[in-house]
């Protein structure tokens, strides 16, 4: 009797613990998440955006050098993105709607392959605007660290429904800006890249948003993109 009870007296206090572990985590990732809502703009003008568009010139650095272009179109409100993809003097347009998942290119509508339609809905999700916009992601917080010389939490978004949709937020502790983001690999948990944000500009509407974007493998820049024609509407 006296074993199931201390059993029973360990297992409550190791409940209690994980619990309050737990607590400190979720309250530590409610002030980072405030934080950062406010290094983009405040709550206030991140919930009044509906309409957010932009293009991105795309920049990789390997054996040769290119530059592509790439128009998106999000529709906050009813989780619709829209992609247009400029290539051989043409365009390829994507998109994830009400109606399904459509790409168009030469005229001909095709259904979106599933590996381009997860594609798109991370492209969605891991928009900062659209991603604190929605109540339904997850915010943990895992540890402190130093990223580059500047004190940062980290913290992991994910969708509860969705587990391929996960992030590792790179949070500058002083200001709130996420200075960069990974995705930890599945089997060894290490971060394989690192998506610097650069360059914080007020874009229309309260919001402020980086406008250039890092990419680094192995301490080499790979690829490099630049927000421009940004469209902000309520």
């Amino acid at each position: 009797m006296k074993k199931v009870l201390t059993l029973l007296l360990l297992l409550n206090s190791f409940v209690a613990h994980a619990q309050h572990s737990y607590s400190v985590s979720d309250k530590k990732a409610a002030n980072v998440k405030a934080a950062m809502v406010k290094a983009m703009g405040g709550k206030k003008a991140l919930k009044a955006i509906n309409y957010f568009s932009y293009t991105i010139l795309r920049t990789s650095y390997g054996t040769d050098t290119t530059t592509t272009r790439s128009s998106y179109t999000l529709n906050l409100r009813k989780q619709y993105i829209q992609e247009k993809q400029y290539v051989n003097g043409g365009a390829v347009t994507k998109w994830i709607g009400e109606d399904g998942a459509w790409a168009v290119e030469n005229g001909i509508k095709t259904s979106l392959p599933q590996t381009e339609k997860q594609r798109l809905q991370r492209t969605f999700y891991t928009n900062f605007v659209p991603m604190l916009q929605n109540k339904e992601l997850v915010y943990e917080h895992k540890y402190e660290t130093v990223y580059k010389g500047r004190p940062v939490d980290i913290i992991r978004v994910y969708a509860p429904q969705k587990k391929d949709l996960i992030m590792d937020l790179f949070v500058d502790s002083d200001n709130g800006k996420i200075l960069t983001s990974s995705k930890p690999d599945i089997k060894t948990g290490e971060y394989l890249y690192f998506a610097d944000e650069l360059d914080y500009q007020a874009v229309g509407k309260g919001v402020i948003f980086p406008l250039i974007y890092q990419v680094w493998v192995k301490g080499k820049l790979v690829s490099e993109g630049k927000f421009v024609d940004i469209e902000v509407k309520q």
